[in-house]
């Protein structure tokens, strides 16, 4: 199917033929860590995906072509949202695979790096863009590896990939990307599931259940930390529970959707590095990335209609 830009809510949604139902899932390759990680290293390149800045333009056209010849359609959102008394371009990308299938599933990350390292130890790199290599890069590597499984293999079931932008707070508060989907995708766009991820390349991944969303979906985070156990990656999904974290799986869950948060809650020791602009490649590392992938994998490729 040849890749087409145009508006979200024009892509028809019909129901999978009834003999799909009775198809065994397919079997995709094993999900491959070195690709996600040279992601994560062209994002890097590009500098801090801030927009306003050069990098967010490279990057994004980066994605775009991509994904351009990896799913069956491209969405691409722009919209604009006063920051720091300006007004700024933001652009969400959207990435589908079967989108003629009712049943969907939905995975997010962001894209964009945090604008200022605010929690940085020297005061006057506070007002410095983050590298994000963890912030921002981590997922958006994992998502762009599984675009490629999808590409060769097509799961099951419909799939999404939104890779939003505007995670920096603006008048409208934080997850600017997230809020301009929610709001502007088609009447009865509702997903079994939804999955975000951010924050997966840390050094030493340990990654709980996040506090609010095991509130909010228990089935579906039950059902990842399950298919982490069963691909053998429970030493990284730890079956606790942890704190409530901020990412745009609260906007994804205050619209109705059953969202799971994969977020490792601390960066570094006692979490020093989060938010620095010591958030760089070398404080990451692809078994992470691969861990992740394997698991959300997994979790697709085993949906069936």
């Amino acid at each position: 199917m040849s890749t087409r830009l145009r508006a979200f809510w024009a892509v028809p949604l019909f129901a999978l033929a009834a003999c799909a139902r009775d198809a065994e899932p397919p079997e995709p390759r094993p999900f491959n860590a070195g690709l996600a990680w040279a992601h994560l290293g062209e994002q890097l390149a590009f500098g801090p995906r801030v927009a306003g800045l050069p990098p967010h333009e490279r990057q994004l056209r980066w994605m775009k072509d991509q994904l351009g010849f990896r799913a069956d359609t491209v969405i691409v959102q722009e919209f604009k949202a006063r920051v720091g008394g300006k007004v700024l371009r933001f652009v969400n990308v959207i990435a589908r695979w079967r989108p003629e299938a009712k049943e969907r599933v939905l995975l997010v990350a962001h894209w964009d790096s945090p604008r200022y390292a605010t929690r940085d130890p020297e005061e006057h790199l506070q007002r410095r863009p983050v590298p994000g290599a963890n912030e921002g890069a981590s997922g958006t590597a994992v998502l762009m590896e599984l675009a490629q499984l999808f590409h060769e293999v097509p799961p099951a079931i419909g799939v999404d990939i939104l890779l939003t932008d505007g995670l920096e707070r603006g008048e409208g508060g934080a997850g600017l990307g997230a809020r301009h989907f929610l709001a502007n995708r088609p009447d009865g766009y509702r997903p079994r599931w939804a999955v975000y991820v951010d924050r997966v390349g840390d050094r030493d991944l340990r990654i709980p259940m996040e506090g609010s969303s095991a509130k909010t979906a228990p089935h579906v985070v039950r059902r990842v930390w399950e298919v982490a156990r069963e691909v053998g990656m429970d030493s990284v999904f730890l079956a606790r529970t942890g704190e409530p974290l901020e990412g745009e799986h609260h906007a994804f869950a205050a619209a109705g959707m059953p969202t799971a948060a994969i977020i490792d809650p601390e960066h570094g020791r006692q979490n020093e590095l989060w938010r620095t602009t010591d958030d760089a490649i070398d404080q990451v590392r692809r078994e992470s990335l691969g861990a992740v992938g394997t698991v959300l994998s997994a979790l697709v490729y085993r949906e069936r209609p």
